[in-house]
């Protein structure tokens, strides 16, 4: 399988087994709608994370936060962008084409200046026993589990991040 289609895969999966979980826990602290947008978000950083570290050796930890600002703005530049494709073939419409230039200017420029933070990805070793012991560890953690044997899933869940952590030269 490629490298694109295991990331997506991982991340839909997290997303599937965990966003219920987080948004549960996370609902506790902060508004519902907050808790949601960020269980989602958290979600998908860990379901990409263990493939991350595999492939590439690195993590971002920024990339939560920028999800949680970006997103919204990303579907913006999409729909400008979508919006100019739509009215192109309509003549005096090119004032519209430096408007979403604009826009996806600013959105590359915020994002390789997060990017270009000194600690915006941090380089780790991870083997593909990291990747199938993280993928156990959200397995364990799912929805599912988690509610039927809530203590039993959550020390399984630690215990794997450690191992995992051990394993990846992390602690």
């Amino acid at each position: 399988f490629s490298i694109g289609f295991m990331l997506s895969y991982g991340v839909v999966f997290a997303i599937f087994t965990l966003s219920t979980p987080l948004k549960i826990a996370l609902s506790k602290v902060m508004p519902l709608k907050m808790a949601s947008t960020l269980s989602v978000s958290l979600a998908a950083w860990i379901g990409s994370m263990p493939l991350l570290i595999y492939f590439f050796k690195t993590i971002s930890f920024f990339s939560i936060v920028v999800n949680i600002l970006m997103v919204p703005f990303v579907g913006i530049v999409f729909m400008a962008m979508f919006s100019t494709l739509l009215i192109s073939w309509i003549p005096g419409t090119s004032v519209i084409f430096v408007v979403s230039e604009f826009l996806y200017k600013v959105l590359n420029f915020v994002v390789d200046g997060v990017a270009s933070f000194k600690y915006a990805t941090v380089s780790m070793v991870g083997s593909m026993a990291t990747v199938v012991l993280i993928f156990m560890a959200l397995l364990l953690a799912s929805d599912y589990i988690f509610h039927k044997y809530k203590y039993v899933a959550s020390s399984c869940f630690v215990a794997l991040s450690v191992i995992t952590m051990v394993i990846a030269g992390v602690a």
